[in-house]
């Protein structure tokens, strides 16, 4: 479709442009290049390799360890370091979204080999009408 510099959603990408392709325009797909720099990814590399645990699935009652997913991850809350913060901010100005209800920053480490296989998100009904039900109460 086009290619160009990202400018018009902060004033300060007038000052620091952001490399974009779009790809289709309706709906609009869109690949921003450079934003996170190699220095940065191992910087947050090094932030959550203190942190990492293995990853698990929801089971009826519990959180279990699944041979469909066999990667370790973390999330970390973009408090927790100056550069997260960052780029919070770098994603605010190219979404031109308040950042502030973002999720925390998910890190994920795959390994030789590692995958995470097919598979649905569900929960039964049953289970769901339980959760709203303490859920109510709780308010």
């Amino acid at each position: 479709m086009r290619c160009g510099y990202l400018t018009e959603t902060h004033p300060f990408l007038l000052i620091a442009p952001i490399k974009a392709e779009e790809l289709n325009h309706d709906p609009l797909l869109v690949v921003y290049y450079d934003v996170v720099s190699d220095a940065e990814i191992e910087k947050m590399k090094t932030l959550s390799n203190n942190h990492i645990v293995r990853a698990k699935v929801m089971g009826y009652n519990e959180s279990l360890i699944s041979p469909v997913r066999t990667s370790q991850f973390v999330f970390l809350p973009k408090q927790s370091h100056k550069l997260l913060q960052a780029i919070d901010m770098r994603a605010a100005h190219m979404s031109d979204l308040n950042m502030d209800f973002a999720e925390d920053h998910q890190f994920q480490n795959y390994g030789i080999g590692g995958h995470y296989g097919q598979h649905y998100d569900a929960f039964e009904l049953k289970a769901v009408r339980k959760i709203f039900a303490v859920s109510q109460i709780l308010l």
